[in-house]
């Protein structure tokens, strides 16, 4: 693993949402800039295989196998501009304890014996995996103020993916009874523009 400087300086990275169902929700990922090692680089959690057979389905349903992957930031930043999405970068208050420290976890995610992981939309995506990393590097002493305006998963499932469409139905009928309880800013942190707010008021 290559070293970074204590002055290297990280971000969450969120891309606004594209046409495709596995981009309805957006993209998170974090950036790692450090200029005296020529270091810029994107992970993120969102590579997965379109030969998986009934990708879509699996995808629906949450059987899908998600891998974590190492761009640069450029590369990674293209194809969202490509498609016109909106990103945002947030920059993170670390010491630089907690800068080798989440950069040490970035690499320890990327272990091939690490990388891979079965998607989940509510409680194991390219969400709420940065998101868990982040907050591990404060020992887990943030607070997330409940300011955002009253939703539900179904909310926000209907605001992404067109309501009445088999795409919409599917997601719905996996989350359950939960879709249409009042969810916290905390359980929102699933999806990745509500991670973006989330974070923006902690």
């Amino acid at each position: 693993i290559r070293s970074i400087s204590d002055s290297a300086k990280f971000y969450l990275v969120t891309c606004e949402p594209g046409a495709e169902i596995y981009e309805r929700f957006g993209h998170s990922g974090i950036r790692v800039y450090d200029s005296n090692n020529n270091i810029d680089n994107v992970f993120h959690w969102g590579l997965f295989s379109f030969d998986t057979p009934n990708f879509i389905g699996r995808f629906i349903s949450g059987n899908t196998d998600y891998e974590m992957g190492v761009y640069s930031t450029n590369v990674f930043l293209t194809q969202y501009i490509e498609r016109g999405s909106t990103i945002y970068a947030q920059e993170l208050d670390l010491t630089p304890e907690q800068k080798h420290f989440i950069w040490a976890k970035l690499w320890d995610n990327y272990r091939p014996e690490n990388r891979k992981y079965r998607y989940n939309f509510i409680y194991d995506n390219c969400a709420t995996r940065p998101y868990q990393l982040i907050i591990s590097a404060y020992d887990h002493k943030v607070t997330l103020f409940d300011n955002l305006q009253p939703t539900t998963y179904r909310s926000i499932i209907n605001k992404y993916v067109p309501v009445g469409s088999p795409f919409n139905t599917g997601i719905n009928l996996i989350i359950g009874s939960d879709a249409d309880k009042n969810i916290t800013t905390q359980k929102s942190i699933a999806f990745p523009m509500y991670t973006k707010d989330a974070l923006n008021y902690a």
